[in-house]
């Protein structure tokens, strides 16, 4: 048989190479992934994805499945991952989960919507009233002086001060409690990091943010030196004169900040998506963070 492709009625998968109907589980030989309505999923290489089908190509065949019998899918990990001093992952496939198993996550009434190419519940949104992910702190976190927080980004407004992630309890004229914050505002982001001694700094990216776009942002910190980067390119550079940062207890949120507010959660809550949220206890090289921005 030849590798023509065509859509089945139902939702159903159709092997192209053999002509077989099927819908059992296969193994291939990379890890994206698309989990089907009837519970079957199906791993392989996804070649293509538009409004209407998804295009996988399997150990035993490129498959054409109908959008409307995938619940979810993701993408796997290629070699160009980033994988060295990764603390913490969160894919947002559906679920609230650190992939390497080691932190305590939770969803604060975030719900899950279609990612960056269209799969369904493959990413997170903040719907600006509260709802935001938070991850218990630890004293590994609480002693970092030198990190790496990387994810993908839609927003769906710039007006106003809205806090991307966080490790940062409060502010109080130039001191605060915490380790850093990212927000964002009118396009430009800024994050502000936290000396040892309490005192705290900022380095600025501007108009580096579209709205409903959608985004590669990493920004990392080690030894007094600061880097923004967006969609793989370094967009902002910063030296301070402190390399140590302050140890605090606070844990990291995703999407909001504390705010000495009546509104705690809320006052500074984006709305916007994010996806795919990287944590690492070192500072990543510009080409390890255009290898990310380039697998996402």
């Amino acid at each position: 048989m030849g590798t023509q492709m065509r859509r089945t009625r139902g939702g159903w998968v159709r092997m192209v190479m053999t002509g077989i109907l099927s819908v059992c589980v296969w193994t291939g030989l990379s890890a994206d992934r698309i989990e089907l309505m009837n519970g079957d999923v199906i791993t392989g290489t996804i070649q293509l994805m538009d409004s209407e089908s998804v295009v996988i190509e399997t150990d035993y065949g490129i498959l054409e499945i109908d959008r409307s019998a995938v619940l979810r899918g993701s993408f796997g990990r290629p070699d160009g991952d980033v994988h060295s001093g990764l603390l913490f992952h969160l894919p947002l496939n559906g679920d609230i989960v650190d992939s390497t198993g080691t932190y305590q996550v939770t969803n604060n009434g975030m719900r899950f919507v279609a990612d960056v190419s269209g799969l369904p519940q493959s990413a997170a949104r903040s719907d600006g009233t509260g709802t935001y992910i938070s991850i218990a702190s630890s004293e590994e976190l609480d002693a970092l002086d030198q990190f790496t927080i990387a994810f993908d980004l839609k927003l769906e407004s710039l007006s106003g001060t809205q806090y991307l992630v966080s490790k940062w309890r409060r502010a109080e004229g130039e001191t605060a409690d915490g380790k850093f914050t990212v927000q964002s505002s009118g396009g430009d982001i800024t994050m502000f990091v936290v000396a040892a001694s309490g005192a705290y700094s900022r380095i600025i990216a501007r108009a580096v943010l579209g709205v409903q776009t959608w985004h590669a942002v990493a920004l990392t910190f080690a030894g007094g030196r600061a880097y923004i980067y967006v969609d793989g390119v370094e967009v902002a550079a910063e030296r301070f004169s402190f390399t140590g940062l302050f140890q605090d207890t606070s844990p990291v949120l995703v999407m909001t900040a504390e705010a000495q507010a009546a509104d705690t959660y809320g006052y500074y809550n984006p709305v916007g998506t994010v996806d795919e949220v990287r944590f690492y206890g070192r500072a990543l090289a510009p080409d390890e963070v255009a290898a990310l921005a380039a697998r996402n």
